[in-house]
């Protein structure tokens, strides 16, 4: 029995692993008009649609201020479009389409430092009144979220946007996220990403999830440490 100790603190270890890979199931929240930069969630990529007024009308790569691929489009008032984002985890490879888009899909490889994402986070913006933002039949797998759909209207007032939290994104493991969009709008079409959406992956402070291998690392280092200490107490 003088060395239990070790072995259940390694046990209990394994068996937080095991939970942290289960923990991975996702939650959904809404957040209208959130202030995302002050909320402290760090985005590592993202990729958006927009009504360009001119330049292009889809984007993705590290920021939407400095995308590494872009592709042609024109949205039409009221017409829904379907859209789709896909990452493969073990290359780091994100495909992105909007139906109708040149070229399609664009790409773009997620460097290895932000592939370690906990959390995506949809945003839908419509800036003038008489303007709309809607996403539809969200799914994330092939499976509808639990909220699938995100909308918002223009307003005179400033605002931030509507947000979906999704939270609990493995960044281990691949995944395709697709919906519908459809902008509309009252008079003459709106320009520079005054009617848009984005989907954005990151991180918010707290949200990380330590993945497995890692857990089992720290049980192992610590095991000789908890040993040694026994010994010396006895």
């Amino acid at each position: 029995m003088r060395h239990t100790q070790p072995i259940r603190f390694l046990t209990a270890v394994v068996a937080l692993a095991t939970v942290s890979t289960v923990a991975h199931a996702q939650t959904v929240t809404r957040i209208d008009g959130w202030n995302e930069a002050a909320s402290g969630f760090v985005p590592e990529w993202v990729a958006e649609g927009r009504i360009g007024g001119g330049s292009f009308e889809s984007d993705l790569g590290p920021s939407t201020s400095a995308p590494a691929a872009t592709a042609d489009f024109v949205w039409q008032n009221g017409v829904a479009r379907n859209f789709s984002l896909s990452y493969n985890s073990a290359n780091g490879l994100a495909l992105w389409t909007i139906t109708g888009q040149s070229p399609s899909p664009i790409s773009y490889i997620v460097p290895v430092a932000d592939r370690n994402f906990s959390d995506i986070v949809i945003r839908a913006y419509a800036g003038p009144a008489g303007s709309s933002m809607v996403l539809s039949n969200l799914t994330y797998n092939a499976s509808l979220l639990s909220i699938s759909t995100l909308d918002q209207n223009g307003s005179a007032t400033p605002h931030f946007g509507n947000f979906l939290h999704i939270r609990g994104a493995n960044p281990s493991a691949s995944f395709t996220l697709t919906g519908r969009a459809t902008m509309s709008w009252t008079g003459n079409k709106p320009a520079n990403s005054n009617v848009a959406f984005q989907i954005k992956l990151g991180t918010l402070p707290g949200n990380r999830i330590p993945e497995p291998a890692s857990l089992l690392l720290v049980a192992l280092g610590a095991v000789p440490f908890i040993a040694q200490r026994r010994r010396r107490t006895r």
